[in-house]
């Protein structure tokens, strides 16, 4: 190595030492970086959905979230919804008091969770007369880096249910490909939503 190259590489090497207190101290503090998912449990499976009266063989991103204690998929709602649906045992999406849906979606893009929600929120306020969304303490899970926001929305005109809280986290896949996880979960009442909020926050928590 020539002098010159030595000297560049010793500059370097005072810049990095220089900066690496500086680059703790912002992390410690949550400042300039947005921290990402530690998880990769994101798989894409085969089903059978339903078009109309047509049924075809679809893909389908899965989370790995399990059924809350008590509860079950409703794999019929599935077939039309294109996302993971689950229910009390014993009922259906349809006659369910409660339901949780899920909804794993590709982020080519990263877009940011907090502008993908605001997108959802706008669209819900415009196919929604009188709606009404306010923010909800959020879940932690430091597994997912970083805690998960949650939405309490009210919107009496939604059907079957109009009582909903919504959050969302990010995934990766095996091959690192990032995925937004959307989360509703959906009552008939304010009260029958506040007794299932404990399932969807165990969901979240044990993911």
């Amino acid at each position: 190595m020539t002098w010159s190259g030595r000297g560049r590489s010793l500059r370097i090497f005072a810049a990095a030492v220089w900066l690496a207190p500086m680059v703790a101290t912002f992390t410690a503090l949550g400042v300039g970086f947005e921290a990402g998912p530690a998880m990769a449990d994101v798989q894409k499976v085969l089903f059978v959905c339903v078009h109309g009266r047509v049924k075809q063989i679809c893909p389908q991103f899965r989370a790995g979230l399990r059924a809350p204690d008590g509860w079950v998929e409703d794999k019929i709602a599935e077939s039309k919804q294109g996302r993971v649906v689950y229910v009390p045992k014993t009922k259906t999406y349809e006659t369910a008091p409660v339901a949780i849906t899920v909804l794993t979606a590709a982020n080519k893009a990263k877009t940011p969770l907090e502008t993908l929600t605001q997108r959802q929120q706008d669209a819900f306020r415009q196919a929604n007369k009188d709606v009404t969304i306010a923010p909800l303490a959020p879940i932690v899970n430091e597994t997912l880096g970083g805690p998960v926001k949650l939405f309490k929305v009210i919107a009496p005109d939604t059907k079957p249910r109009g009582f909903m809280i919504q959050g969302r986290f990010a995934d990766k896949d095996a091959d690192g490909a990032l995925f937004s996880v959307e989360l509703t979960l959906s009552a008939l009442s304010e009260k029958a939503l506040a007794e299932a909020r404990p399932k969807l926050e165990a969901m979240v928590k044990g993911y």
